[in-house]
């Protein structure tokens, strides 16, 4: 029952989605609402990953199936080298 915090995970540069999957588990089962993503492309720059990043944030908060189970006051965003750039 209640709320959860929620984190948004970005790859890093010329990765996808698949190379940081694991860490979906590992965080949720530390309590996290965790949604990874692929970027619009694999060479994306920070700017359009930070756009794409705050994007996922909305659906989740706003859309998602979870979205009553997210907690809109603690949200975070991370990523893996370039992933983390925006």
């Amino acid at each position: 029952d209640g709320t959860f915090g929620a984190v948004v995970i970005s790859p890093g540069f010329t990765a996808y989605q698949s190379s940081i999957a694991w860490l979906g588990p590992r965080l949720a089962s530390q309590g996290f609402v965790v949604f990874t993503i692929d970027t619009n492309t694999t060479t994306d720059q920070p700017a359009s990953r930070g756009d794409q990043l705050l994007a996922a944030l909305d659906y989740l908060t706003q859309s998602s199936s979870v979205r009553s189970r997210v907690d809109a006051s603690r949200l975070g965003v991370m990523g893996h080298s370039m992933g983390g750039g925006g």
